[in-house]
């Protein structure tokens, strides 16, 4: 490597870090904003309310999609027979967007 490409290397760099950072500052800036607003604004029963349901619908959710992949891996034992593991591991995705349409119409 030559000097100017070491030069340029590093230059690029430090642009990718600065940018980095003043996206990130101003992405938690404007969600801080956000959330004030919206914590002003909005009555306090309908913020209990719609957060405790919510939280609720996540982790159902959550829990339904995961569990059967999390217990196919504790049950597994040894080093052979990952393959069917593995075809689990691809079901969570849409086994998470079934349970979200399902759950999320029940919520709605």
């Amino acid at each position: 490597m030559d000097s100017r490409s070491t030069e340029e290397l590093g230059s690029s760099s430090i642009k990718s870090v600065a940018l980095n950072i003043i996206s990130q500052v101003t992405f938690r800036l404007v969600t801080f904003i956000l959330n004030a607003y919206i914590l002003r604004h909005i009555h306090s029963d309908v913020m209990g309310l719609i957060n405790v349901r919510l939280n609720l619908l996540f982790d159902t959710i959550l829990f339904m999609s995961r569990e059967a992949f999390r217990l196919a891996c504790l049950g597994h034992r040894g080093k052979e027979g990952w393959e069917g593991v593995l075809n689990l591991m691809w079901l969570s995705v849409p086994v998470a967007c079934l349970w979200s349409t399902l759950l999320g119409w029940v919520w709605l």
